[in-house]
């Protein structure tokens, strides 16, 4: 079992991640990273084996946008404007990322930080 810890720790391993970016713990995961697709589901993959938590319950699909959304931007502007409901609708702070960690096990963050 990996050693408590800490949110100094965690904060500094994704802006690493990230080419360096200024983050806090009240970063938002993906939009204050400026990442989206495989980008995004890597490093969520790379948390969860350095900091030793579980990804089973992780909908990726409601965090960010897969690469073929991405790429296609006559599909994601028509979502934009006229079917917001199928853009991803969640979000999460480092914060709630360190209590996943405590935990052991990806959980989902409370309503306040849906979009």
């Amino acid at each position: 079992m990996r050693s408590k810890v800490s949110i100094n720790d965690l904060i500094q391993y994704i802006s690493s991640k990230c080419g360096g970016i200024p983050l806090t713990e009240n970063s938002i995961i993906f939009d204050d990273l400026g990442i989206n697709g495989i980008d995004a589901a890597t490093l969520m993959e790379e948390l969860a084996i350095e900091f030793e938590f579980s990804l089973e319950s992780f909908n990726y699909s409601e965090y960010f946008l897969s690469e073929s959304e991405l790429s296609n931007v006559f599909r994601s502007l028509f979502y934009s404007l006229f079917k917001r409901d199928k853009l991803p609708s969640r979000t999460f702070t480092i914060n709630h990322l360190m209590k996943v960690i405590d935990k052991g096990y990806w959980f989902d963050p409370e309503s306040k930080y849906n979009r």
